[in-house]
């Protein structure tokens, strides 16, 4: 309904949704109410032989209720993101919800207390399922230009290429958690009305990015740089929040001068829950795992001082440096 979707990216309601027309312009309502009761304060109805699809339901009274569950989904009236199963409007006391289920009975709940373990959980997975699941789709290109990044310096500071085992795990890693997840997902994500599914390219691109950002950050000689990393492997959680705040703004721009407004809200921008995400996360565990072993890159003594041998061959390069075990102390 139009309230949703301001919810999930209309600037204005330019939209009014009904559901599936076929149901919702049928003079009565396409299913009966087998029970309807309340108790502590929730409300409690049964409807029995819907058809499937996106339902309609009209419930009197219902605009008291401040949380609605309905179809395996919950919905609250005051939640900040789009819901693509389960919308509600009210009027004149009334709620009307358009619930996509599967037919048959129908169980809705109806709760004047907000549930609020209930609403947390809510928000958290629809920012986890935004930045997992859809914000992924955009990380194959990222992470190529990443992997050749990290590449390039893995080559100008001569680093042994056996740095590149901790960060393929953790790319491995990392990317095997977002797999699982997005897996565990399918078919329960109601944060975009776009058909989800695991998508092999997400997480190559996911695989790349988190690798690159471990590589980097083993070879990292200063605070910037190990935070240019933690910047490469979230890379997906900043630049949905990038896009959703910087895209929008750019077009709402363009139009504002013909429409007196923009078209798009900025809901998208907040989604992402931070920067330090799992893969930034994930590369400053494997630098850090690595150091507590003491093993960590340490400049080489400058040339003059430096004598090479046949145990300890000569770096090439401008800037020489070695990953060896620190010394004790």
């Amino acid at each position: 309904m139009r309230r949703f979707t301001l919810q999930g990216f209309a600037g204005f309601p330019y939209y009014w949704l009904l559901g599936d027309p076929r149901i919702a312009l049928q003079a009565e309502p396409p299913y009966q109410v087998g029970s309807d009761r309340e108790e502590g304060g929730v409300r409690t109805l049964t409807l029995e032989g819907a058809p499937a699809g996106v339902l309609p339901v009209r419930i009197a009274g219902g605009a008291a209720y401040s949380y609605v569950e309905a179809a395996g989904v919950g919905a609250w009236e005051h939640a900040p993101f789009y819901n693509a199963r389960l919308q509600m409007a009210d009027t004149g006391g009334d709620r009307y919800l358009l619930v996509q289920q599967t037919g048959g009975e129908m169980i809705i709940r109806l709760y004047r207390r907000p549930p609020l373990l209930r609403i947390g959980a809510d928000l958290l997975t629809a920012s986890l399922d935004h930045t997992l699941i859809v914000a992924y789709e955009i990380a194959l290109p990222a992470g190529i230009l990443a992997a050749l990044a990290a590449g390039l310096v893995l080559w100008q500071r001569r680093a042994p290429i056996r740095l590149l085992l901790p960060a393929t795990l953790a790319g491995l890693g990392f990317s095997a958690l977002v797999g699982l997840y997005a897996w565990a997902r399918l078919g329960q994500a109601t944060i975009t009305s776009k058909l989800v599914q695991l998508s092999p390219l997400s997480l190559i691109g996911a695989f790349l990015l988190t690798a690159s950002g471990a590589l980097i950050a083993l070879l990292a000689r200063s605070a910037w740089e190990r935070e240019a990393a933690m910047w490469v492997a979230s890379f997906p959680v900043w630049g949905a929040s990038l896009f959703g705040l910087g895209a929008v703004a750019y077009v709402n721009t363009l139009l504002a001068s013909r429409l007196g407004t923009g078209i798009y809200n900025y809901a998208l921008g907040v989604l992402p829950p931070g920067r330090a995400g799992g893969a930034g996360a994930a590369a400053e565990a494997v630098t850090t795992t690595l150091n507590e072993r003491g093993i960590r890159c340490t400049p080489l003594p400058p040339r003059a001082a430096w004598r090479p041998t046949r145990a300890d061959p000569p770096a090439r390069g401008r800037a020489r440096r070695a990953c060896r075990p620190a010394p004790p102390g």
